[in-house]
């Protein structure tokens, strides 16, 4: 299994905050449930080969659809919200993902 997780550093949690974040994926691997934790598209990936980065994001978004993966979800933020998003995400204290949900039309 392949997890996209992300990781900033400097402006956005630190760099303290970034290391953390790379030792708890290694950790992961080291836990006898025979689940492996990899990184996926560094931004180098990303530029030599798009269609790659592209379909493992499909692959990623599917298996979310499925039920399979189970993403750690901070809070989710409507679009009007943004600002307050945007705040979080610079704050550098969210554990998970941050989302923004387009309201219905």
């Amino acid at each position: 299994m392949v997890v996209s997780y992300g990781f900033a550093g400097d402006s956005y949690g630190g760099l303290s905050n970034m290391i953390k974040g790379i030792a708890q994926v290694g950790l992961y691997n080291l836990l006898p449930n025979g689940k492996r934790v990899q990184f996926c598209a560094v931004p180098d990936e990303t530029k030599k080969d798009i269609n790659w980065y592209q379909g493992a994001l499909s692959e990623l978004v599917n298996l979310l659809d499925e039920g399979k993966i189970d993403p750690i979800i901070e809070q989710v933020f409507s679009l009007k919200s943004a600002a307050n998003a945007h705040a979080l995400l610079e704050s550098g204290t969210s554990v998970g993902k941050i989302v923004l949900k387009a309201e219905s039309w």
